[in-house]
């Protein structure tokens, strides 16, 4: 079996500097809720992702790890955020490592409400849409996927773009590209 691909988590906010450290320490929370007390390993499964760290795949196991860094931010979000906000904010913090680590982009912003993606992406190539979700129930992430790919090719921007959907009970991640006026079927 490959070796993981293993990342820190507290470089988020090093890799783009539009993350606060709150993503990295709600990823720490529902990572720790979800694994151990060090890191997560979550199957990350792709599709229409070229990248150099898949050696041709589409498949990978995605080590994320951490240290004491954000302890004290860990606290006061399992303190002061909502569970939904904690588990979304975590997916974010995923699609943090994904990016640059998995494709080269970087966030450019967030969007508004109803452009039916959430972050504007920047690559090399242009830009790209990118919607995320998670969650943590026992399974589902497959029909979460389609719902937010349908979403995303339904965006008013007309831009290609990225999903990023987590399960973190399942320990799964899927990550996909998609170019706008694909099929939604």
């Amino acid at each position: 079996m490959p070796d993981p691909l293993s990342f820190n988590v507290e470089n988020i906010p090093v890799w783009h500097d539009i993350l606060s450290t709150a993503y990295a320490a709600r990823l720490i929370v529902i990572g720790r809720r979800n694994s151990s007390p060090e890191k997560i390993t979550l199957q990350l499964e792709t599709s229409q992702i070229d990248s150099p760290c898949l050696n041709g795949g589409c498949s990978a196991s995605l080590e994320l790890t951490w240290g004491t860094t954000y302890d004290d931010e860990c606290r006061r979000s399992e303190a002061s955020v909502g569970q939904t906000r904690l588990v979304e904010d975590a997916a974010v913090g995923v699609a943090g490592v994904l990016f640059p680590n998995v494709v080269d982009a970087r966030f450019v912003n967030v969007v508004q409400i109803g452009d039916k993606f959430d972050y504007l992406m920047g690559t090399p190539q242009g830009q790209f849409g990118l919607e995320i979700s998670g969650s943590e129930k026992r399974s589902g992430l497959n029909a979460l996927h389609q719902k937010k790919r349908k979403q995303l090719l339904a965006n008013v921007k007309g831009k290609d773009g990225y999903v990023v959907v987590c399960g973190f009970r399942e320990k799964r991640v899927i990550f996909s590209f998609h170019r706008f006026g694909e099929e939604t079927a």
